[in-house]
């Protein structure tokens, strides 16, 4: 803890003497305020223990026992702990300031990977801890300095009565859960002991109990919910698992740690083994809908053709998809204006312009005057304008035609039963197993639905039993990344990063939609102090605390990469993720193109100082007496330095909020999971329903397509139940 404490205090210190300079008040409290005194040194400790991989956490575990004594010290620093006095050198926590800070910098910098990613991991918890943590005020002390406001949620009753998806919500933590089930009318089970075979008799529990439905959908997300609703509503019994909880508009905070920590998978800290790439994924009740950023693009036509060359004709080839996509935009209401454009969207707009890239208009889930900010937080608009999520939608629908939903229901497998043959579907799903309390709960089901999303589909049908060998294998992430410009001038470009329609603008100039269709779009994300001080890159604790200063004025563009490399996905015993995702050649040409339009379009909007998230932290600033050959000749140089080593290492944080492909559909169990009616090629009357089906990477961002896969696959599955 004292290792941790240290470093902690180097990444965010007391700054004294800068405080000393400052004229406001709450920019001098903010300078002096140190990481130890703010208190999170406790919580990322904690992070670390909950979140960090196994090779993560080994890493930081030896590093800090090293760090501790003086020859482990020696070992990690160099001589940058070495004095002239006894006894010559020191460890890690004793070294002043300065001598710790030129430590991190080598770190980041390294040519071993492992410390670069020991630097990367707690870098990004503690930046990230100390700038979204919230008293139990909601008000954080470094906020006001910075110029950031979090508002009220809009209330539009102060008592409001209960929709139709409260009161069909029945939470699986609740002591009545087994009550509660029974008075919304499900098929109580007299004995559950034939839907699972006990090698040890005494592991049943007089505790255990189960219900009776047509179809049981694991996932509320995009795909699962479109699937709940459309069946409810041919009249099928519909059950819906959900391991999140439900946070309804009158109950959110809005808080970027308190949201994050609620409604994401490990709170926004979930990464790949080698900690290159964080993957942001919705935890919650409504999936990547509840928590997305509105973006309603349709599948593109140049995906749907490859996707009709891989055999998939009956799929989207015809009018069934095109029809399905209709029915989707128009359920959520799928416009392409927006009244109150963000300050980002405007830099980027007026950029392209500017450059004569292409630049079009995003069209969303949300009415013309949503403005909101905060839906990465749940959305805190009012009903007439709120972004349309799948609690607004699908789910709303799915119990008004009297499915039952079911929150904080972590399901551990999928209950199978051998039939005749031994060949293809030689086993047919039977429901559930999941665990309420003390007692194990199943749902016995004609049809099970498997919708967890790309990275927990995979482990449940592993532990179900598949074999399938492309289980997990094929994902697509959408890897991105970012550069920024800062707009000091209100007058030229008003508002703030933060305010405004996250998504309403976006530029396919590097996309290559007329050629391969692998390329990048440009597009601008929802941006808080914490996940902004994360991505941003750390050269010395009074320079980080300088750029947070400038965050409500700082535009970020992110590059989204249409990807043709793939991951895995995999599970510990222990029930942890373990996802790999090597960044292909191609993938990277394709990155670097993208961000070169990006640093140029920030500049031609006005930027007078712009960068990349990378470690180097090289900024170019636009000296204004520049003639314009002048700035495009220094811009070619700085481009030409900085591209080359953009991928060097872990130099350049890359994102992912899309993940794809893991169980992928196709015509032949030798290369997919999942045949054309996205039912198993192991299992009858096992069905995926999620973006893990998508035959390759969407190449935008996927939530149309998911949910219009998902609404054909509900047609495909009541024929299905029907011929039974």
């Amino acid at each position: 803890m004292k290792v941790l404490n240290a470093i902690c205090d180097t990444l965010v210190p007391s700054l004294p003497v800068e405080a000393s300079k400052q004229d406001n008040s709450a920019k001098a409290k903010f300078f002096e305020l140190s990481a130890s005194e703010s208190g999170i040194v406790p919580e990322v400790a904690g992070m670390i223990c909950a979140w960090t991989t196994a090779q993560q956490y080994f890493l930081i575990y030896i590093a800090f026992l090293m760090l501790s004594t003086r020859l482990g010290t020696l070992l990690l620093a160099g001589f940058s702990c070495v004095t002239t006095e006894f006894p010559f050198v020191q460890p890690f926590p004793l070294l002043e300031l300065g001598k710790r800070e030129k430590i991190l910098l080598t770190w980041s910098r390294s040519i071993f990977h492992k410390l670069q990613m020991l630097f990367k991991v707690v870098k990004c918890y503690t930046l990230f801890k100390f700038y979204s943590r919230a008293d139990k005020k909601g008000r954080n002390p470094a906020w006001k300095a910075i110029g950031y406001e979090v508002p009220e949620p809009v209330l539009e009753h102060q008592e409001p009565l209960p929709s139709p998806l409260e009161r069909r919500l029945v939470d699986a933590k609740a002591p009545d859960f087994q009550s509660r089930l029974a008075e919304l009318g499900c098929a109580m089970l007299d004995n559950v002991d034939h839907l699972e075979e006990r090698n040890d008799p005494s592991t049943a529990s007089g505790k255990d109990f189960g219900i009776k439905c047509d179809v049981v959908v694991v996932g509320s997300g995009s795909g699962g919910s479109v699937i709940a609703a459309r069946l409810a509503q041919q009249g099928f019994k519909v059950v819906v698992l959900e391991k999140g909880g439900y946070f309804p508009r009158r109950g959110l905070s809005l808080l970027e740690g308190p949201s994050m920590k609620a409604m994401y998978e490990q709170s926004g800290a979930l990464t790949t083994e080698d900690g290159s790439v964080i993957l942001l994924a919705g935890t919650t009740l409504g999936g990547g809908s509840a928590v997305n950023w509105a973006a309603s693009l349709k599948t593109p036509k140049h995906v749907l053709d490859e996707w009709t060359s891989l055999g998939l004709e009956d799929r989207f080839g015809g009018p069934e998809y095109q029809h399905a996509m209709e029915a989707v935009c128009q359920r959520l209401g799928v416009q392409d204006v927006c009244t109150e454009e963000s300050f980002q969207n405007r830099v980027l707009r007026r950029g392209c312009t500017k450059k004569g890239y292409s630049v079009g208009d995003i069209p969303r889930n949300a009415a013309r005057d949503h403005g909101c900010g905060f839906c990465g937080f749940g959305c805190p608009a009012a009903a007439a304008v709120r972004k349309q999520s799948a609690c607004d939608t699908w789910l709303c629908d799915a119990a008004t035609a009297g499915a039952v939903v079911v929150t904080g229901c972590r399901v551990d497998r999928i209950l199978t039963a051998p039939q005749g043959g031994q060949g293809e579907r030689s086993y047919r799903a039977r429901g559930i197993s999941s665990r309420a309390g003390e007692a194990r709960f199943y749902v016995e089901s004609r049809v099970t639905v498997a919708a967890c999303g790309a990275l927990f589909t995979p482990p449940l049908l592993r532990r179900s039993g598949g074999r399938n060998p492309h289980i997990g294998r094929h994902l697509s992430v959408h890897p991105v990344v970012a550069a920024w410009g800062y707009f000091p001038r209100e007058d030229i470009l008003p508002g703030n990063s933060y305010t405004g329609g996250i998504m309403t603008a976006f530029s396919s100039e590097a996309a290559r939609w007329d050629t391969t269709g692998y390329g990048s779009i440009l597009e601008t994300p929802c941006v808080h102090p914490g996940n902004y001080a994360v991505l941003a890159p750390w050269r010395s604790g009074v320079d980080a605390k300088r750029q947070m200063l400038r965050f409500p004025r700082t535009a970020t563009i992110i590059v989204l990469n249409r990807d043709r490399g793939r991951g895995t996905v995999d599970e510990t015993p222990g029930g942890k993720l373990i996802l790999e995702y090597p960044l292909c050649f191609s993938d990277r040409e394709s990155l670097v193109e993208g961000t070169e339009l990006a640093v140029r379009a920030l500049v031609a909007a006005g930027a007078e100082a712009v960068g990349l998230h990378s470690v180097a932290g090289e900024i170019f600033s636009v000296d204004q007496s520049w003639t314009p050959l002048q700035r495009e000749k220094e811009l070619e140089i700085f481009l030409k330095r900085v591209l080359g080593r953009m991928f060097q290492r872990l130099s350049t944080p890359i994102i992912s909020a899309h993940q794809m492909g893991s169980c992928r559909m196709g015509t032949d169990q030798r290369c997919s999971v999942v045949d054309p009616n996205c039912e198993s090629w192991e299992v009858e009357g096992l069905f995926v329903g999620d973006g893990s089906v998508l035959p390759t990477a969407s190449g935008v961002n996927p939530m149309i397509t998911i949910q219009s896969i998902a609404h054909s696959t509900a047609t495909r599955i009541a024929r299905s139940l029907a011929a039974r």
